[in-house]
């Protein structure tokens, strides 16, 4: 769907995330004196090369900033709000959030493995090259989300409302969808295989590229075995 095609009511959007908006002249950020720390309230700062980790974070803001190959994880965030900012290289492994946002984020060639980011929403965000295996997005709420190229191997999307994402060249080997909201959500190129809660896709658009994955999934879901003939086998 284009970006300027507003969905029909009750239509899952699946448009472009809105990118972030234009950044502001930015400031160097300093620490001790621009530390994440609770009730911090950031904003139009370039972080760049700075050990974020290790941090127990409640309630603060970052907005229209730019983190270039910082270090978040591991460490926790509790309702921290990331919006207009761009996220590039930084190491999110491990890092722990809960009820915490992005809004008109984009998150590019990050590492995310183990990543948590449960119950906050997700609007206008686009993932795109990073390694987010074994991440967790348990009852997030997705508005026009895009992952394109990235490792989400064995990713726990249980209880999300996925219907406003998109998958795009993704590794899902082994992801887990039980109890997701799947409606709309698209597939395109995608590696399914082993994928877990398969019921749950009931409603997403899935590429023909992947419906040999798929099948493998569906018919283990179903109690199917599927017997592979030997060459020559009538």
């Amino acid at each position: 769907m284009r970006r300027g095609t507003a969905p029909r009511r009750g239509a899952p959007d699946t448009r472009d995330p809105l990118p972030p908006k234009t950044l502001r002249p930015l400031s160097d950020a300093e620490l001790p004196r621009d530390d994440l720390v609770e009730e911090a309230a950031l904003a139009c700062l370039s972080f760049v090369d700075l050990d974020l980790s290790g941090r127990d974070v409640v309630n603060a803001d970052i907005a229209e900033s730019r983190l270039a190959t910082c270090r978040f994880g591991p460490g926790r965030f509790d309702r921290v709000s990331l919006s207009d900012c761009e996220l590039i290289g930084c190491d999110l492994a491990n890092l722990q959030a809960q009820d915490s946002s992005m809004v008109r984020t984009s998150v590019t060639s990050c590492r995310a493995t183990g990543l948590s980011w449960g119950g906050g929403p997700l609007k206008d965000v686009r993932w795109e090259g990073c390694r987010a295996d074994m991440s967790a997005f348990r009852f997030a709420r997705f508005t026009r989300v895009l992952f394109t190229g990235c490792d989400l191997r064995q990713a726990d999307f249980q209880n999300a409302d996925l219907r406003g994402v998109r998958f795009e060249d993704c590794d899902l080997s082994g992801a887990q969808f039980s109890n997701a909201v799947t409606t709309g959500t698209r597939f395109q190129r995608c590696s399914l295989g082993g994928i877990a809660g398969v019921h749950s896709l009931r409603g997403a658009v899935v590429d023909s590229y992947d419906l040999a994955d798929l099948a493998h999934s569906l018919a283990g879901a179903l109690g199917i075995t599927i017997e592979e003939q030997e060459a020559g086998a009538p």
